[in-house]
């Protein structure tokens, strides 16, 4: 069996079930730390509520399966004031309402749905925020998931399961149809752009000559072929960018990370 590649992660069974169903997922009864689903190339996780248990739960998951570059996705529900129930959203900014910072997963690949923005709590809210969705689990998703990946290939995707007028105390979870059924053809027709835009395995251009010019430390290796990676999708294959004056390899990646947000491309 070839090693998964594609890693699905939720906080609640109920959020998996229809998952689970659709991609007819087996439980993997050799792990006892996390519930763990797996057919073919793909895994699901149900980590628990809330952000300490999602980033053990992709810690955990992801250093089980270790993998090039894997396509990591939360799902899940989430809250917004005024959006409509079972409206389907791809996250591209990320808050924790904790620390403050944000997180910006990567739109390269871009999902055929609406993007919103998302902001994580600690405990479940009762009031709305007017312009972002909430829930608990998203910024320690993508902190955790950035330790594995890159930031295009690691995702959440969001259905609104409560607002102002259904507030969340209401939401069923015994429903027969639970309402992350809604995820899934939007999944369906995102999975294939993400995998077939994986990372590839050969070097991307620039790489060698940067770390033969450049110090870098392993993880600086590894965030330098990320940032290349997107460069090239991003450029079509324009040779990456090179400061003025040499320094150290830090600095450099700092400058490739400027570089492509300073990059105008249509989403």
């Amino acid at each position: 069996m070839h090693p998964p590649s594609t890693f699905l992660f939720c906080a609640l069974i109920y959020e998996a079930r229809p998952l689970i169903a659709h991609y007819r997922l087996q439980k993997q009864l050799a792990h006892n730390a996390f519930v763990i689903y797996r057919r073919d190339n793909m895994v699901l996780t149900v980590t628990g509520i809330g952000k300490p248990a999602m980033a053990a739960g992709v810690a955990y998951t992801l250093a089980s399966y270790p993998a090039s570059d894997p396509i990591v996705i939360n799902l899940g529900l989430a809250g917004h004031a005024r959006h409509d129930l079972e409206s389907v959203f791809a996250i591209h900014r990320i808050e924790d309402a904790d620390t403050g910072v944000s997180f910006h997963p990567g739109r390269s690949f871009l999902a055929p749905c609406r993007y919103e923005s998302l902001i994580s709590f600690a405990k479940a809210q009762t009031d709305y925020h007017p312009i972002d969705l909430i829930d608990m689990e998203a910024s320690a998703f993508y902190a955790t998931a950035m330790r594995f990946t890159c930031v295009d290939l690691a995702q959440c995707l969001k259905v609104v399961s409560d607002n102002t007028n259904h507030p969340v105390e209401q939401i069923d979870r015994h429903a027969k149809t639970p309402m992350t059924e809604a995820l899934i053809p939007v999944l369906e027709r995102w999975l294939p752009r993400l995998t077939e835009h994986q990372l590839p395995e050969t070097e991307p251009a620039g790489y060698l000559a940067l770390i033969e010019d450049y110090r870098f430390s392993h993880n600086e290796r590894l965030q330098l072929r990320q940032l290349l990676n997107r460069w090239q999708a991003l450029t079509e294959g324009e040779p990456p960018p090179r400061p003025e004056h040499r320094s150290s390899g830090k600095a450099m990646l700092a400058f490739l990370r400027q570089k492509l947000a300073d990059l105008n491309y249509s989403l």
